[in-house]
């Protein structure tokens, strides 16, 4: 399904701010996310990401998720360091009307491609919300497997769940 569309990793554009901030003012959005992901969702806040994003040095690790050249919303790769250096976490969020049509799929699917060309990387994972099936799903299409539960460790919207770590490694 997602062959229908112009799928792009790219970097962040200030002209962009306006349509991230749009995608991203969205409750649902929020629900899946670390309380540090504001909510509401400004320009401003768009343009502070954006800005973070342009000062970091080194490759490329954030991106913009464009669907027909549409902002969609945010890939990220964060790289470990120390005695993690050979692990990445993976974080994502995509717009709600972007759900369900295969795009964050191949997307992760890039980024974790990306990961082994480019980084010193054994393994990549993802921390998610037990409340948050879709997610755990995508990761599972991308080959992504349980690795443990930390139960109850989450406190989300004033609710407690689990956190839930995916892993793939490097083939």
């Amino acid at each position: 399904m997602a062959d229908r569309y112009t799928i792009q990793l790219r970097k962040p554009r200030v002209q962009d701010a306006i349509e991230l901030a749009k995608q991203a003012d969205n409750p649902a959005i929020f629900a899946g996310l670390r309380d540090y992901f504001p909510s509401p969702y400004s320009v401003d806040d768009a343009l502070r990401f954006i800005e973070t994003v342009h000062a970091k040095t080194g490759p490329a690790t954030d991106w913009f998720i464009t669907v027909d050249d549409r902002v969609a919303g945010v890939m990220g790769l964060f790289l470990g360091e120390d005695v993690y250096r050979h692990n990445a976490e993976i974080g994502y969020w995509l717009g709600e009307e972007f759900w369900g049509r295969g795009i964050m799929t191949a997307c992760i699917q890039r980024t974790v491609e990306f990961a082994w060309k480019n980084f010193d990387v054994t393994r990549i994972y993802a921390e998610v919300f037990s409340s948050n099936a879709a997610s755990i799903r995508v990761l599972e299409k991308c080959g992504f497997e349980r690795e443990y539960v930390l139960e109850g460790i989450v406190t989300k919207l004033g609710e407690r769940c689990d956190s839930i770590c995916m892993g793939i490694r490097n083939p």
